[in-house]
């Protein structure tokens, strides 16, 4: 195939060379997709392909990095329609999280499932790490800070910790996706979005001060 010669070209081929790496991705898993899976159903060669990445590690992260982009898109749209007290916001956030989870599914098996399959994958000194990293880190802190602010305000307990509340739900969400993942909800006969908002309640029955 042609070298792509323009900028709009090379930023097109790009994209198609994301797209069949995260399609493969989520078909084979991380250690069993190779780069000459990636450039065949691209349709290119695995010479085009380290024009734009040094390595099928580096690829994956950066499909990492754009799930979670569309993850805090998601994330600000909710802030924007929630309201001001901090149990709205915090449960706008589930919400989005698991629209994330059911709308683009394969961009949540990367970032929370295949992405613990190599030790490659788990290094963090290079830059798309440490851009992942500073991602995150964004979201806890936004999480966090809506923790705090209902604290300030006297609708959680103050004696809680708000770093601890946060990485709990994080967890906790992440932990009934992956069992919606294996098919564990289902043959529970339990539906992921009511256990979603029943599992919110009882969390804010312990948080409320009222």
């Amino acid at each position: 195939m042609q070298r792509a010669r323009t900028p709009e070209a090379r930023a097109r081929k790009r994209d198609l060379l994301l797209q069949s790496a995260r399609e493969i991705f989520v078909e084979q898993g991380y250690l069993n997709t190779t780069v000459d899976a990636i450039t065949t159903r691209a349709g290119c060669s695995p010479g085009t392909f380290y024009i734009y990445f040094d390595s099928r590690a580096t690829i994956f992260k950066e499909i990492m990095s754009q799930g979670i982009d569309i993850l805090m898109d998601l994330f600000e749209e909710a802030l924007n329609w929630s309201e001001e007290d901090a149990r709205s916001k915090i449960t706008g956030l589930a919400r989005a999280y698991i629209d994330f989870y059911q709308q683009n599914n394969q961009y949540f098996q990367i970032m929370a499932i295949l992405s613990l399959q190599s030790a490659d994958l788990r290094k963090r000194d290079s830059q798309i790490s440490q851009e992942i990293d500073a991602k995150n880190m964004r979201i806890l802190k936004q999480i966090e800070a809506i923790v705090q602010a209902g604290q300030k305000r006297g609708e959680f307990k103050k004696d809680l910790n708000a770093r601890t509340l946060t990485i709990s739900l994080w967890g906790y969400l992440d932990g009934l996706l992956l069992l919606e993942t294996r098919g564990n909800l289902h043959t529970a006969g339990m539906d992921l979005n009511v256990l979603v908002q029943d599992s919110l309640d009882t969390l804010f029955n312990g948080l409320m001060t009222k």
